[in-house]
Formats: structure tokens, sequence, C-alpha cells
């Protein structure tokens, strides 16, 4: 079965994309903006306002910057390959096809959520409704809880469908992104509420949150293009100039 994907060049030959070698690729990008994220926090904190501009540009917990913009061309990709499966899987009346359809649409909302930041906006006025604090201060993670756990009851018999090694790459990428997305963050609620955001620690905190993210979301795609190339048949795009 394909195992590896093949891009043609302008020359006629082909430039091999497989799994592992696309996931390394996203990993070291992500790496590297773990790491301006930490340069660029700690010059902010200990250098002052002088260095907002770069701060705001890198820090991973930052709106409308380049680790936001990275984030959610990540979500985005994998919906798109969701997207892909799903498509096939429709075609060959598999029973989990609409399964794939609706993740596929899950992560393009999430890209976009990534993008546009909308999940913060539940934040107050949720905190404000229920009287929350703590481990709550983020409010949206009281909606996030409960929809996690309905996915995982409405996908338990999915995940149990698929090849074992692929399911467990699914599962360690929703317990690493999870982990970031609500585990952590509650963490940073707590730190957020008492001592405020401009500080090492919680400079720290904030890059473990979203390092867990990247994590996750580059092992699901890693996962995605291995359960493609080892159970699909061969999918063609060709581009050509109007004639």
């Amino acid at each position: 079965m394909l195992q590896e994907y093949y891009v043609a060049t302008p020359v006629g030959g082909h430039a091999t994309l497989g799994p592992r070698r696309i996931a390394k690729q996203l990993g070291l990008i992500a790496a590297l903006l773990i790491l301006i994220n930490i340069v660029a926090g700690v010059a902010h904190v200990l250098g002052g306002n002088r260095y907002y501009d770069l701060a705001r540009m890198f820090i991973l917990d930052g709106e409308n910057n380049i680790p936001t913009f990275f984030s959610s061309l990540l979500l985005l990709a994998a919906g798109l390959v969701l997207a892909s499966i799903a498509a096939i899987k429709t075609q060959e009346a598999d029973r989990y096809a609409p399964h794939w359809r609706a993740l596929s649409i899950i992560f393009v909302i999430l890209a976009f959520d990534e993008m546009v930041s909308l999940h913060e906006m539940f934040n107050y006025p949720i905190r404000q409704l229920l009287g929350v604090d703590g481990v709550l201060f983020f409010g949206f993670v009281v909606l996030a809880i409960p929809l996690v756990m309905i996915l995982a009851i409405i996908y338990a018999r999915f995940l149990i469908h698929l090849p074992s090694h692929i399911r467990r790459i699914f599962v360690l990428a929703a317990v690493l992104y999870l982990g970031g997305q609500i585990g952590v963050e509650m963490l940073s609620g707590v730190y957020f509420e008492s001592n405020g955001s401009t500080t090492v620690a919680y400079l720290l905190i904030t890059t473990v949150e979203e390092s867990l993210e990247f994590s996750g979301i580059i092992l699901f795609i890693y996962g995605l293009l291995s359960y493609a190339a080892r159970n699909l048949r061969e999918i063609r795009l060709s581009f050509e100039e109007a004639g």
C-alpha cells in the first residue's frame, strides 16, 4: 500500500514526503517558535515595554501573531486530511464515514477559533454568570470539559475499530492536546488570577500549555497521514495552467 506522498516537480521528478518526515519538519518549526517565545517573553518580563512588540509577535499565549497562525494552520491541515479520508470513506460506504466528516468539521472550527480567539470571549461572561474562579478562572473550560466527555462517548466505537497503532497515536495526541488546552489552562488560570501574566513563571506555564497543544496536533497529523498511507487507496491531485 501507499507509504509515502509524492509531489511532482517542474522538471518531472518527484519529492518524497512520508508521514514521519512531515511530522518532523512541523516539529522543528514548533520547537523554533517555542524557543523564540521564551526569549521574547523573558525579554519582555525583564526589559519592560521596549520589548512589547517582540513579545506580542512571538509569545505563544498571545493573539493574532505568528504562533497563533502556525497553530491555526496545523488545525486546518488536520481538518483537510480528515476531509480527504471522509470523502474516500463515503465513496466506500464505510459506516464510520460520518465520524471522519464530523471530525474534519470540528478541526476546521478549531482552526477558525484559534485564529480569532473565539473561545476566549466566553471566559469573562461565564466567570461572571457562574461566579467561578481558581481552576475555572478561564470560564470556557466549563463548556469544554462536558463537550470533550460527550465526544469521547460518541467516538468510543470509532476508536476501537481503528488499527491498534493508529488508535494509540490518536489517544496520545488527544491527551497531549487536551492536557494543554484544558489541563494546563486550568492551572494557568489559578496563577493568572493571583499573579497576573507578566512574570517568568506564567510564561513557563503557558509555554508548557502551548507546547503540549503543538505536540498533540502534530502527532495527530502524523497519525492521520500514517492511517491514510496504510489503509486508503492513492489520491492524486493535478494542477495545470488553463489553456
